[in-house]
């Protein structure tokens, strides 16, 4: 069975807080009223398990608090989270605008207290996603999910590969002076106590403003989620399970604008909003992003993001946004131009000139179309790339560079005279998705995903 890892991690206890239009995506629809039997329009989600992460995506739930009024929310939507306020116990909340109070509050509508709890199972997720359905009816649901993510790569084994002298490469470990910590790097898998007293929104830093101490590389562990540690597959079977099925999943998480995860998930939702590369641990700047998104605004809320990112102390912000259903038809049109290869393996020099994604020494994430473009040379395929590429991916916006705790390419000690300076990456390609096809990484069990079988020219 092939394994995809999406290891999510979030958020210390918060009761009692208070506080683009194109040919291929939908011109932004507000959701509408809510009907005679109760139904809301819409109900949006923010799904978070685990309990790394904490400080940063207590922010993010604040932020978004603040925006949440009468205007943006009204009678037609519905606003819920999930968390895990500790180990072993999670947390259903309702967030919404108390008008007698005059500001949003989190009513608890259901706790558990598992030893054990894993919230990535396919069987808990749907038991969770189950009961905020049940509480919260809508003819649309939408979906955030936050924390750490890794792409695809196999959530069984350790990301390895065979080096020269026949031994295994173990994943990198995040430079131990990294100043900025990451949604796929993070420390040591321990809760926030929580708050005596609760800050209102204001009082609550936003985006990079969140202080980041540096953390020491032996307390980074990308790949030691305990039972956290599940896969994609657990995702799409958990709402399998629970008959739930949204309208768009927002990651906002490390690496899952990867063509084989998106694959993975192509019919699990309409849209997916994601980055090829590391999130800063901030996430989201939900007090610009999430009043698009309440509206179904795909696109304003990637704006948000990326000008958040482009204006802000650590200039790193790359987001695309998928159009699941042009998945299949992409993939058919790789596997033509992987078919033009006739066999021929890609040489050192050629992957050494491909857009990267990570600052790993060896490099699991390159740039789709890059890689195409590296190894087609017949024009008119490559134009064909092209605007199928526009099709699936209608929303793709970069800063010039990206942050990455493992490493940079030596770009950026110029350009950033700060210590972080040499953890930046440069963007010379931007399609918007990454893809592992060029990398030394668990080449057989890439083979082996969904997207490694519809592209070999041998299937």
């Amino acid at each position: 069975m092939k394994k995809w890892l999406i290891a999510i991690v979030t958020l210390a206890c918060v009761s009692g807080w208070t506080g683009c239009t194109t040919p291929t995506t939908p011109d932004p629809e507000p959701p509408g009223r809510t009907d005679e039997n109760g139904t809301v329009e819409q109900t949006t989600i923010f799904y978070l398990t685990g309990t790394q992460l904490s400080r940063y995506f207590r922010a993010n739930i604040l932020d978004a608090m603040s925006v949440i009024d009468p205007q943006s929310l009204g009678e037609s939507q519905r606003v819920m989270a999930f968390f895990e306020s500790k180990r072993n116990e999670g947390t259903i909340l309702e967030l919404h605008y108390d008008t007698e109070l005059e500001k949003c509050v989190a009513d608890t509508v259901r706790v558990w207290s598992v030893e054990g709890l894993n919230s990535m199972k396919a069987e808990t997720m749907a038991d969770i996603l189950t009961s905020i359905t049940a509480h919260a009816p809508a003819h649309q649901y939408t979906l955030i999910i936050g924390g750490h993510g890794s792409g695809w790569i196999p959530g069984s084994t350790s990301l390895t590969r065979q080096s020269t002298s026949g031994g295994s490469f173990t994943f990198p470990t995040p430079d131990p002076n990294a100043p900025f910590m990451t949604r796929h790097g993070a420390a040591a898998d321990q809760a926030e106590p929580a708050p005596e007293a609760s800050p209102s929104p204001e009082e609550t830093p936003s985006g990079t403003d969140v202080p980041s101490e540096p953390v020491a590389a032996a307390t980074f562990a990308p790949h030691s989620f305990g039972d956290q540690k599940e896969d994609l597959s657990e995702i799409a079977r958990a709402f399998s399970i629970a008959e739930f099925r949204p309208h768009w999943i927002l990651f906002d998480a490390c690496f899952m604008s990867n063509i084989e995860a998106l694959y993975q998930l192509r019919n699990s939702t309409d849209f997916i909003i994601a980055s090829p590369c590391e999130i800063l641990g901030a996430g989201f700047p939900y007090k610009t992003a999430f009043p698009p998104l309440l509206k179904n605004d795909l696109e304003g809320a990637c704006r948000a993001f990326h000008n958040h990112y482009l204006n802000g102390e650590v200039p790193s912000g790359l987001i695309a946004v998928t159009d699941c259903k042009e998945l299949e038809a992409l993939a058919g049109l790789v596997k033509q131009i992987e078919s033009t290869r006739g066999g021929t393996p890609l040489l050192e020099p050629q992957k050494a000139s491909i857009q990267i994604y990570d600052g790993f020494k060896s490099h699991a994430f390159y740039d789709l179309e890059h890689y195409m473009q590296t190894i087609c040379d017949n024009e008119t395929l490559l134009e064909a790339l092209r605007i199928r590429l526009d099709l699936t991916f209608p929303v793709k916006l970069h800063t010039p560079y990206f942050y990455s705790a493992y490493g940079g390419d030596g770009t950026g000690t110029s350009k950033f005279p700060q210590s972080w300076g040499r953890l930046m990456n440069s963007v010379r390609h931007f399609s918007g998705v990454s893809t592992s096809a060029p990398s030394t990484y668990n080449t057989d069990e890439w083979a082996q995903t969904d997207w490694g079988r519809a592209v070999s020219p041998g299937n």
